[in-house]
């Protein structure tokens, strides 16, 4: 059987492959925690670092805890990926006319 440009999954099974599971790696995550494990005033969510996802047959992401220095797996997450990507968007910089000769000139370009 040929594939004829469509997935595996989707040729396999007969209907799409689902990707809405699928996150940025490194992105800001946070794990709720169960309310056997926090007083009531505790946080009911701890943030985190996505660093993947669970094994093969197991559903939920990989989750690093850097105050803990623990790396845990959980499926109730909430994901910031907004975060990572301000950071990733690069900035503009404006470089005034009179700095640019003043440099230049000290380089030798113009």
């Amino acid at each position: 059987m040929f594939l004829k440009g469509g997935i595996l999954e989707a040729v396999w099974f007969g209907k799409p492959a689902l990707y809405d599971h699928l996150r940025i790696f490194g992105c800001d995550a946070f794990v709720h925690i169960r309310p056997k494990s926090r007083s009531k005033l505790d946080a009911k969510s701890m943030k985190g670092i996505l660093m993947g996802y669970k094994d093969e047959g197991e559903m939920g992401y990989r989750i690093s805890l850097p105050q803990l220095k623990k790396v845990i797996r959980g499926r109730d997450v909430v994901f910031n990926e907004a975060s990572l990507l301000k950071m990733i968007v690069p900035v503009s910089v404006t470089i005034k006319e009179s700095n640019f000769s003043m440099y230049s000139q000290k380089l030798n370009l113009i």
